[in-house]
């Protein structure tokens, strides 16, 4: 008797399209690059993701109806992500920009739809594997080109040249990618089943290794090492419960140790440096006055200070940087050489004081929410295999929360859309493997509820995706006019930018009242003041105060004290250069050049000296000197943009070698 053979079931077009088109994002994001970006780095790939994201979406919507209704399948993740989303936009009630915490409001929203996009697609297992090793073979890519860097090769000769950046564009953030990956990695070595297949992972892994410890990221190594030892843990805790289920495992993790000893005793043969420099930047962890520490310590204390002042509802999600400078201090400020603070450098602190502790609170339930959809896979998993993947996940996230307490990795557009994309794999495990006792339930919605919210996405993205990038384009295009001395052009660009991309005026416009510093130099005066009663004789300090006292436009009281400092140290050539900005600033012109050229006479590589005599030079109406002193400042700083600004803008190229 013949046996029917059933009928091939065909797929609905989301579900073909889904798994390749969400594992493309995971592949591309991380490699996206534009230099016609302001951003060369994280603009194309926050434009990626949320370009992808809402092509994702409109796919999905494509899923068959089923009475007239749109099925959506929930987690237990899913209420107290919902209501983190709804506290991040009631905190927008009364900030100063909701223009920026509406466009983070719409990245939040399209990663958790990408969250249970993928929790509906419900992936097997052996298609789990395939996006895992998609990432895998992208993270030695990027790993590669990132080692070149470290190694003198840039040949696609970016922004931040010769520096193991990679495609990421901070060395952090390329540490953020690499603690993501690591654990993917180790536990393909484990689950390997021969050595011809475990030997590319080992590769890979030290690879990605040699990598992380290139990026000097101290805040990488911690999780790392957290994520690492908790995969041991967890792993040595499963052998006792089950003494043969992870034989396998064992005998792996035995031959990465042998190996692993072997590839260190090589790396430390071929680069012995590297030990002493290691130990140091190890110990450096635990010192808290190290500037990189103190630095975040203060900006803590001022963060919590915030929080008590704005305890619920914080100061409004994205305006974190605006809320700020009030609870800034002198300290800090002078250690970050003035630049402005964006973040908390602490995930966590950072959403306190944005959404209060209603929304920290929140968040906390999503870990923990995340951690028992984490153990039931775990205690579920019928394979070695499937053990193995669920704990690598795991192990994943916990490195992106442990590195969350130094810096922002959820607000980078790599570590957030990993986070969102594992945490999507790990819910849609437990969906597979708790059918039994359903905790996924599906929810059916009228499609009058779906097509509003579709519209109001459509309409943010526009705004928020579109134009912000459009709007970018056009300020790089005015910083490159500027820098060719073409500012009437510039001031189109700049103005078109605006045209495009309303919010940028206000935010413009935010920024310059917020981040007024003019309390920190009056504090700096007063406290270069008691200081140089005890020290009198102190050069430094007397630049110091001269520099305090010149950007509040004391400007006679700052030439008194940058002549104090020149005649206390006749090397200090910023107090001489300091010296004779005050005098051109004056309109005294004959002074200013007197005091730029005993600048070059002891200091004759000297850039700024022979760009300022340049200035000084114009203003008299010498032209040609003028600019033999700026072509002169160029040979000896290729990178000074404001020689070549003058250069153009006075009719001379600047194509000007050493």
């Amino acid at each position: 008797m013949e046996s029917e053979s059933s009928p091939e079931v065909k797929l609905p077009l989301w579900r073909r399209m889904g798994l390749p088109a969400s594992v493309a994002l995971l592949l591309l994001v991380p490699l996206a690059l534009w230099p016609f970006s302001t951003d060369i780095y994280n603009v194309p790939k926050f434009f990626l993701l949320q370009a992808g994201g809402l092509c994702l979406f409109f796919l999905w919507l494509t899923k068959p109806r089923e009475k007239d209704r749109f099925t959506l399948t929930l987690s237990p993740l899913s209420l107290p992500l919902a209501l983190f989303f709804l506290q991040g936009a009631v905190s927008l009630v009364g900030s100063q920009n909701p223009y920026t915490g509406g466009l983070l409001l719409l990245r939040l929203a399209l990663l958790l739809l990408f969250f249970h996009f993928l929790l509906d697609l419900h992936p097997p297992e052996v298609q789990i594997d395939h996006a895992i090793e998609a990432i895998l073979v992208t993270s030695i890519f990027i790993s590669l080109y990132g080692l070149l860097q470290a190694w003198g090769i840039d040949f696609l000769r970016l922004e931040r040249r010769f520096e193991p950046v990679s495609t990421l564009g901070n060395t952090s953030y390329a540490a953020e990618f690499l603690i993501i990956v690591l654990p993917l990695f180790l536990a393909r070595i484990l689950s390997a089943t021969s050595l011809s297949r475990r030997l590319p992972y080992f590769l890979g892994f030290w690879l990605l290794l040699f990598y992380l410890f290139q990026t000097r990221c101290r805040g990488g190594w911690v999780a790392a090492a957290v994520a690492f030892l908790f995969m041991a843990v967890l792993l040595a805790s499963k052998a006792r419960r089950s003494p043969g289920f992870l034989s396998l495992a064992g005998r792996n993790a035995f031959t990465l140790l042998l190996l692993s000893l072997f590839f260190l005793a090589l790396f430390l043969a071929l680069k012995p440096e590297s030990i002493p420099q290691g130990i140091s930047r190890v110990r450096s962890i635990f010192d808290l006055d190290y500037p990189t520490n103190r630095v975040r310590i203060l900006i803590w204390q001022g963060t919590l200070q915030m929080m008590r002042q704005h305890p619920w509802f914080g100061v409004g999600l994205g305006n974190f940087e605006y809320g700020f400078p009030p609870f800034r201090r002198l300290e800090e400020w002078l250690i970050s050489e003035r630049l402005p603070v964006a973040e908390a450098h602490n995930e966590y602190l950072h959403i306190g004081a944005e959404m209060g502790i209603l929304g920290l609170l929140l968040f906390f339930w999503i870990v923990l929410s995340l951690s028992k959809t984490a153990a039931r896979v775990l205690r579920r998993a019928p394979s070695p295999t499937a053990y193995l993947r669920g704990l690598a996940i795991l192990a994943s996230l916990v490195a992106i929360l442990t590195y969350a307490l130094f810096a922002f990795p959820l607000r980078n557009p790599v570590p957030s859309l990993y986070f969102w994309a594992l945490l999507g794999y790990l819910a849609a495990q437990d969906k597979l493997l708790t059918k039994d006792r359903p905790r996924c339930p599906e929810k059916r919605i009228s499609y009058l509820a779906i097509w509003p919210l579709a519209a109001t996405l459509l309409a943010f993205s526009y705004l928020f995706t579109l134009q912000w990038f459009v709007g970018d384009l056009h300020l790089k295009m005015a910083k490159a006019y500027l820098a060719r001395g073409q500012g009437n052009l510039a001031l189109a660009q700049y103005q078109q930018a605006i045209s495009d991309y309303f919010p940028l005026h206000h935010q413009v416009q935010l920024r310059s009242i917020s981040l007024d510093e003019g309390r920190f130099y009056d504090q700096l005066i007063d406290r270069c003041r008691f200081a140089l009663l005890s020290e009198p004789q102190n050069a430094r300090l007397h630049l110091e105060l001269g520099n305090a006292l010149w950007e509040k436009d004391r400007i006679e009281e700052a030439l008194a004290e940058m002549r104090k400092a020149a005649n206390l140290d006749d090397e200090m050539e910023e107090a001489r250069e300091k010296m004779g900005l005050i005098h051109l600033r004056k309109g005294d012109l004959n002074a200013a050049m007197a005091q730029f050229r005993e600048s070059i006479r002891r200091h004759p590589q000297s850039a700024r000296g022979h760009f300022f005599l340049g200035i000084c030079l114009h203003r008299k109406g010498s032209l040609p000197e003028a600019q033999g002193e700026w072509e002169a400042a160029l040979r000896l700083d290729p990178h000074l943009n404001a020689a070549q600004y003058w250069l153009r803008r006075t009719g001379r190229g600047a194509n000007v070698r050493n």
